[in-house]
């Protein structure tokens, strides 16, 4: 079997890891990831060593954990070996293991930080569809909000006024929000914007969290911090957990955000108790300075 990409991480960053794994998946990409622990004996030669053969890409996900694996450092051996697309994702400072390190010196890298782990994602779907020279289910690409949601002849039949008018398109939330989300992980933010606020409008979390994310990185909308914290509230009063922290990032340190600890450990908090990472990692950063008296955060 072909493989778009292949997955060399720690398992201790699964939670992590799966976060990237999971957006690839969604937009089409074929993964390759050890879920089972494999590694044994003569079996890295022959399962992972295939595993990497059938792959176009190797994904490097770099941590201080996957420094301390030998096995790590022996699948990214054997894809420069094999003259392998290599693209490492730092997920901490950790410097590469010495023997990678010179091999890999002259490869750009993608650095992902907790509170910009949307960004990282994006960088790396754009990253992959470059390598690949394609992007899976891609719309076609003059394809617009209208060509999805109309069929050709009832558009010819209404006015040109009242085709950009989102009324006219009668298409449930959750379909619209996934039409936005396809056209998110390709790049086509303007796209993406219309349909995430017509589903928004009509109270999809989903859709709420990723208009928030428009406005919060000039996606598709002017970047406007204000209007990103109220489409992310919205999304986290229903139980999002990634608004959620977004609003703890927001209401602890964002221009033009009056800044607000205790509403920012209230949201951390909200998105930790549903197993967060992120939000977790701020919660802990809080307490080691000094801001967060109350432990354990639940």
């Amino acid at each position: 079997m072909e493989y778009d990409v292949f997955i060399s991480y720690s398992r201790k960053d699964t939670s992590i890891v799966d976060q990237f794994v999971n957006r690839l998946t969604e937009a089409g990409y074929n993964v390759w990831i050890d879920r089972e622990g494999i590694y044994s004996g003569d079996e890295f030669s022959g399962k992972i060593a295939e595993a990497i053969d059938s792959s176009a890409i190797v994904l490097f996900f770099s941590s201080a954990n996957s420094k301390a694996s030998e096995w790590s450092a022996n699948e990214i051996s054997y894809a420069l070996k094999y003259n392998k697309t290599i693209i490492p994702i730092k997920l901490d400072d950790t410097e590469f293991e010495k023997s990678l390190e010179i091999r890999l010196i002259n490869i750009d890298f993608i650095q992902y930080r907790p509170n910009q782990l949307s960004s990282a994602i994006d960088r790396l779907i754009a990253s992959v569809a470059k390598h690949l020279g394609k992007n899976k289910s891609e719309p076609n690409q003059e394809e617009d909000f209208g060509s999805l949601s109309e069929k050709p002849s009832e558009r010819d039949q209404q006015p040109t006024s009242s085709s950009s008018n989102p009324s006219q398109y009668e298409m449930p939330p959750e379909e619209l929000f996934s039409i936005g989300k396809r056209h998110y992980s390709h790049n086509k933010y303007r796209q993406a914007a219309k349909c995430f606020r017509i589903a928004a409008d009509q109270g999809n979390a989903a859709a709420q969290f990723y208009l928030g994310n428009c406005y919060y990185y000039g996606h598709g909308e002017q970047q406007d911090y204000q209007k990103a914290v109220e489409w992310y509230s919205k999304a986290a009063e229903q139980g999002h957990a990634e608004a959620q922290f977004m609003l703890g990032i927001c209401f602890e340190d964002v221009a033009g955000i009056q800044k607000d600890i205790k509403q920012a450990i209230k949201w951390y908090r909200k998105a930790a108790k549903q197993g967060n990472e992120a939000a977790i990692g701020a919660l802990d950063r809080l307490r080691f300075e000094g801001k967060l008296r109350r432990w354990p955060w639940f």
